[in-house]
């Protein structure tokens, strides 16, 4: 899932799955990306599943989004994918 996320078609496959996901598949998608939340954050396709992500799953299993983020907060923020990842955590 997680080289899919980063695909121009491949991000919107993900993210059907994630809609029709039982909550032990979202979080084993979830999980697939743990690593790569940085660059998926500002990535022009994979950014929208870290959203669809975000709004699906119990904030308790985001923890590891917000700590990958961390530290670079300022700079993914600044870019046009990244916005929207933060966006859609504060919403």
């Amino acid at each position: 899932m997680a080289l899919l996320a980063f695909e121009r078609e491949g991000h919107v496959r993900v993210q059907d799955e994630l809609r029709a996901a039982t909550p032990m598949r979202m979080l084993a998608l979830a999980s697939e990306l743990q690593g790569v939340v940085r660059k998926a954050a500002t990535s022009p396709h994979a950014h929208c599943v870290l959203q669809s992500l975000i709004e699906k799953m119990p904030l308790g299993q985001l923890t590891f989004i917000v700590l990958e983020l961390a530290g670079a907060c300022v700079e993914i923020a600044k870019n046009r994918y990244g916005y929207h990842v933060f966006c859609q955590l504060i919403h």
